[in-house]
């Protein structure tokens, strides 16, 4: 989902080479803003989730032996699934709707520092619409809500309606990297449980020696509020996870220490990953967010015949007409905006790069109008901000 919407949010920034004048215009905060919306939660994928997703990936020959391993463990304790066979929630896991929530939190106990570094909540409704929800030290700083063909995004405050061909997101591709369905190894099937009504097997982990380990988990990058990225160094990891007798995982735990690199000193660190699936199958109904608008804004400017809006928020619309040319579209405003009463106050730009307006509607508001190149041929986008 958040490849999908960044490209919306990167057509924005394209239409910052239609002219220097954004900043003159005040459109470069507005532009930049759209920028820093998806990789807030992307951000985490990037720093945390690839760590989960490589860790414990060992060498063929190991994999092997630790598989069967795990496979004469099952035959003591009950029938256990086989790591290399395990599998994220999914419609095909028969998962027609159900909750997720993921939390990393980082502990320094020499100095007592706790902080919840991301906490995530999503829910998968029956009819494939999602809501996803991150938190950053216990503030909301991204919200995502897709309901068909619409996708609303919001961070700071402000809702933004993308509507196209937005594509439901797989479940199994939101949870794949923060779920161990790679070929693990060492797992230790401990016995079966229950688990939010769900019969389980329980296995854990327990690292400190990381021959064959990725490097990944070994040292990577987290987010330390005050300072920025900082390297955590891993000396032990223990871990656990909850699997259903068809190798669906829905509660996995990792708990790392180690060290990080602070103000150019190593401190002894804790981080915790933890994700767990809840409300299995229940009746989860996903709405329009409160406040936020049901389909786009109508245009405060006449458009050309075709136009579609991509991308809508209290500031700003983004529309594209298939089958034209910038120089069509050109035409189409200097035709039809004077005899509506729109007076076109400025003109700049050229039929290639593509043109910024001026335009002054019969009110007496003003609006930026900004044509360029659209991403297929014969497609022109236009970009509509007060």
């Amino acid at each position: 989902m958040l490849s999908n919407i960044r490209g919306v949010f990167l057509k924005a920034a394209a239409f910052a080479a239609v002219a220097s004048l954004l900043m003159a215009c005040g459109l470069f905060d507005l532009v930049k803003q759209a920028q820093e919306l998806a990789p807030t939660a992307e951000a985490f994928a990037s720093q945390i989730a690839p760590t989960v997703q490589a860790q414990m990936t060992m060498q063929p020959e190991q994999n092997q032996n630790a598989n069967e391993n795990t496979q004469q463990g099952g035959t003591q304790n009950g029938s256990a699934s086989s790591p290399s066979s395990w599998k994220v929630p999914s419609a095909q896991s028969n998962f027609k709707s159900f909750r997720t929530h993921q939390v990393v939190q980082l502990s320094l106990p020499s100095s007592g520092e706790q902080y919840t570094l991301y906490e995530i909540e999503r829910e998968f409704a029956p009819d494939q619409s999602s809501r996803e929800v991150v938190k950053e030290n216990g503030q909301v700083v991204y919200e995502a809500v897709i309901i068909g063909n619409t996708t609303w995004l919001n961070s700071g405050g402000s809702w933004i309606t993308v509507t196209g061909n937005n594509a439901a997101e797989n479940p199994g591709d939101a949870l794949d990297a923060f779920f161990p369905t790679d070929s693990w190894s060492n797992w230790k099937l401990e016995g079966t449980t229950t688990l939010n009504g769900q019969k389980v097997q329980h296995y854990t982990i327990d690292l400190t020696n990381f021959q064959g380990v990725a490097q990944t988990i070994t040292q990577f990058q987290i987010p330390l509020p005050g300072q920025g990225s900082v390297l955590f160094h891993t000396q032990r990891l223990q871990g656990e996870a909850f699997v259903l007798p068809d190798g669906t995982i829905i509660k996995a735990a990792y708990h790392f220490q180690g060290d990080i690199d602070k103000n150019g000193q190593k401190v002894p660190a804790v981080l915790d990953v933890s994700i767990e699936v809840s409300d299995i199958n229940a009746n989860i109904q996903i709405t329009p967010p409160p406040g936020a608008s049901a389909g786009a804004q109508q245009s405060p400017i006449p458009l050309p015949p075709g136009a579609v809006v991509q991308m809508s928020s209290p500031a700003m619309n983004i529309y594209t007409v298939s089958g034209t040319s910038i120089a069509d579209v050109l035409a189409f405003f200097e035709q039809t905006l004077p005899q509506q009463g729109y007076q076109i106050a400025s003109k700049m730009g050229d039929n290639n790069s593509g043109w910024m307006l001026q335009v002054v509607t019969p009110k007496g508001e003003t609006y930026t109008v900004m044509v360029s190149a659209g991403d297929g041929p014969d497609q022109v986008s236009i970009m509509v901000s007060k």
